[in-house]
């Protein structure tokens, strides 16, 4: 069995303010629950680099492949761990 997990999250870049809006999907060979996912999320800094965010994702929930797809200036980022 392999569950895939997608939703999306908005955070601040603290580099320059930018709103960045990041596509996540979380996949994992074991259930996850949904209210512990949103809870992470809803926990994660309000200014944070994409980077930063996948790394504290996979530390929360590390049965998960996280990737996170983020678009800045123009230039879009994937994150996978």
């Amino acid at each position: 069995m392999l569950n895939v997990y997608e939703t999306s999250l908005v955070r601040t870049c603290p580099e320059d303010g930018a709103v960045i809006s990041y596509g996540i999907t979380l996949t994992s060979k074991k259930t996850e629950m949904v209210e512990e996912i949103i809870q992470v999320l809803d926990n994660a800094d309000k200014s944070i680099l994409q980077e930063s965010l996948a790394e504290y994702i996979k530390r929360e929930l590390p049965d998960c492949v996280v990737q996170v797809v983020g678009t800045h200036s123009g230039i879009t980022i994937t994150t996978t761990m």
